[in-house]
């Protein structure tokens, strides 16, 4: 009874630890102000499942901004040609390897 108690525990132990895809990092920074952007660049804590994760960028009058948005590994890339002044919005959502969805957004400002 022992051995398999023991077994059990090794087995459970040995399961890999279910997170889920949280944003860390993004540039810019959330709530900077920055005086051009080429790019925006999220980063989350683990590898993005990229048919269920994506974000958009939005202006203040929440209108899509266009951009070329690219899902590889662990981040979300949006190319933007050169922003315009003003605020803009980053909404997201990521789902990884535990198959949880996470969404949330954060603002920054281009300076003129």
């Amino acid at each position: 009874m022992k051995k398999l108690i023991l077994l059990l525990a090794l087995l459970s132990a040995a399961q890999p630890a279910s997170a889920h895809a949280r944003l860390v990092k993004s540039l810019p920074a959330a709530g900077s102000q920055t005086s051009h952007v080429d790019a925006v660049v999220l980063t989350f804590t683990e590898k993005l499942e990229a048919a269920f994760s994506g974000a958009q960028l939005v202006d203040a009058a929440e209108k899509p901004v266009a951009a070329l948005v690219a899902i590889h590994g662990d981040t979300i890339t949006f190319t933007t040609p050169g922003l315009k002044p003003g605020q803009y919005r980053v909404k997201w959502h990521s789902v990884g390897q535990d198959t949880h969805r996470m969404e949330g957004g954060f603002q920054f400002t281009v300076l003129p």
